[in-house]
This record gives structure tokens, sequence and C-alpha cells, in this order.
């Protein structure tokens, strides 16, 4: 079994507001991991929430992220691919020392919005509430976080820039 080295998380810091703005619209997100024999596990989040000090936290549904989750609890270190369905804008954003936890329904809130948000960049294109539902309703018994520090973020646009880092952190003031 190959040994991974896991360097730390770096201390959270300010995300970059382009970044901050493009997260919060109706989103597609998967969520990839490995496991410490590098078998990937990749599922779909139910949801994002950027944490106070801008860790991002993702809600995932068991068991479809079964493998996810245990993959995360032998290598901390997670990729989230967001896509805008209206524009193909895709993100990647990957980050380390995630953790796992149990979502508790009071404190994600962003959920909803968020489903209605999706919906409103699909709908369009002759989705309905019935698909979103399918696709993002699960009861709260099965809800699973993932909370991670990104370290670095890529365009995954097709087209020309696609591969390119992004800014990640806003730049300090001088």
């Amino acid at each position: 079994m190959p040994t991974q080295l896991v360097h730390p998380a770096p201390a959270p810091a300010r995300l970059h507001g382009e970044l901050l703005d493009f997260l919060g619209c109706g989103l597609s997100i998967h969520v990839g991991a490995c496991n410490r024999s590098g078998e990937p596990q990749v599922v779909r989040a139910l949801a994002l929430r950027i944490e106070p000090d801008h860790r991002l936290s993702l809600l995932l549904s068991t068991p479809s992220a079964d493998g996810l989750l245990a993959a995360v609890g032998e290598v901390p270190v997670v990729a989230i691919t967001a896509c805008q369905p209206s524009t193909h804008r895709a993100i990647q954003v990957k980050g380390r020392g995630a953790e796992l936890s149990a979502a508790d329904p009071a404190q994600w809130p962003e959920r909803l919005p968020f489903k209605h948000r999706f919906l409103a960049e699909i709908e369009p294109y002759g989705y309905d509430e019935t698909f979103a539902d399918a696709w993002l309703d699960v009861p709260p018994e099965q809800w699973r976080v993932v909370t991670f520090t990104p370290t670095g973020a890529w365009n995954q646009t097709p087209g020309p820039g696609a591969g390119q880092a992004i800014p990640l952190h806003e730049e300090p003031a001088r």
C-alpha cells in the first residue's frame, strides 16, 4: 500500500470576492477524494456553505457518499468542481485538512436557497422542481458534512484558459 504524505492545511484565509460570488450562485458541485490506495471517489454535493473562517463545508448524503467519506477519513484531501449550468463556467477548488461531521439540519439553512438557485439555473433547459428535488432532496438523517481549507483554485471552463490557476485569496491591503 503506497504511503501518502499529506501536508497540514494552511490557516484559513479570506477567499477572493469573485470566488465567493461564484460559489454563491446555483451550482452543480461534485466532490472528489482518494483513499490511501489512490482509489478515487466522487459524489454530488447537496449544498455548500462558506464558513466564517472561509473554510468550505459541503453537505453530502449517505449511502452514496460512504466511499468518499471513508477516503477522506484516510486522506484528508478533497477537490470540488463547481459548475454553473447556464454558462458552463466551472471552477475546481482543492483543499486539505478535511474534517468529517454529522449534519445538524438547523445549521444548514443554506440547503434550500442553494437548491432554488440551482433550479433557477436549470429551468430554462426544461428541468423542473421535480428534477431538482430528486437531485438534491435527501432526508436529514442521511446528511454528512466535509469541511476543508481551500489551498488552490483553477478555471475548469472548457476553452481558452482552462486549467489556469485563479486567485484563491484576497490580496492583503497595503
